[in-house]
């Protein structure tokens, strides 16, 4: 009757999930962080898409160009980049607006919360609906 999710998600499912996790993002860093502004629905779905696809194309290029600066700053430069996306999405979408650097790094940082908190949910639904409780079964 119910049919038995595997861990892996074909890569159309995990775009819509990271829009839609972007989505959530966006909308409570636009709550929460002074000098960060969301607009109406679409420009969050429009800031959602552009930053999705910019953390899948561009952020692995960035990754590796910038190694080592990511290993001499302890992982602080990724922090960085992130509100460097969050920036250029806030320039792509005009709707969004960060007023400065420091906006847009806590909205980067806000994200980047929101998202493992969305992850690690989504985690343990996979992990339930693979029949294991204990967090034990197999992704």
């Amino acid at each position: 009757m119910f049919r038995q999710y595997s861990f892996s998600m074909n890569i159309n499912s995990f775009i819509i999930y990271r829009i839609f996790a972007n989505l959530v993002a966006f909308w409570v860093a636009g709550k929460t962080i002074p000098g960060f502004a969301t607009g109406d629905m679409l420009s969050l779905i429009s800031a959602s898409v552009v930053l999705t696809f910019l953390h899948i194309f561009i952020r692995p290029l960035m990754v590796v160009l910038t190694l080592p600066l990511q290993v001499f700053s302890l992982g602080l430069a990724y922090v960085i980049f992130n509100a460097l996306y969050v920036k250029i999405t806030s320039v792509i979408v005009k709707d969004i607006v960060a007023e400065g650097f420091l906006p847009a790094l806590g909205a980067a940082v806000m994200i980047s919360l929101v998202n493992m908190v969305l992850d690690g949910l989504a985690r343990r639904q996979r992990m339930t609906r693979n029949g294991s409780e204990n967090g034990e079964g197999r992704y």
